[in-house]
């Protein structure tokens, strides 16, 4: 993989790094009003959607938003547009999961540990981290 001049080594870096832990699952039955109180009531913009454990896709802030302006509050998420995920685990290098997320545009890396998602991150929070860690 190509680095930016000036940057350090952060291949051996694991995404846990970066990733905020304590995140929630929602599964696709669930009413968008549901999943609306839960992103305006927690410190996350985003939550993954999980289908028997299995993820499925994200679901941000604004899609709920726009979702709920054209259709009643108790439809399902499942029902609303989902953002692509690419699935990693806490110990995938930096390295990997941003070669991922540019191979899958548009998508969200969710971190899963034993079966459970413990993180949600962007192509742009891990380039940011980087160029944190290289200044």
């Amino acid at each position: 993989m190509k680095r930016a001049a000036g940057t350090t080594d952060w291949e051996g870096i694991p995404i846990s790094a970066v990733i905020l832990p304590r995140l929630q699952a929602v599964g696709p039955e669930q009413p968008l009003e549901d999943v609306a109180r839960l992103l305006c009531g927690g410190r996350v913009a985003t939550v993954p959607v999980l289908e028997n454990g299995i993820p499925i896709g994200v679901v941000s802030r604004d899609e709920i938003a726009g979702s709920l302006e054209r259709g009643a509050p108790d439809t399902p998420v499942g029902r609303t547009t989902l953002r692509d995920v690419v699935v990693v685990s806490p110990s995938t290098s930096l390295e990997v999961v941003l070669e991922r997320l540019r191979n899958a545009p548009g998508a969200v890396a969710l971190v899963m540990d034993r079966g459970a998602p413990v993180g949600l991150v962007t192509e742009e929070q891990v380039a940011a981290y980087v160029t944190r860690r290289a200044a």
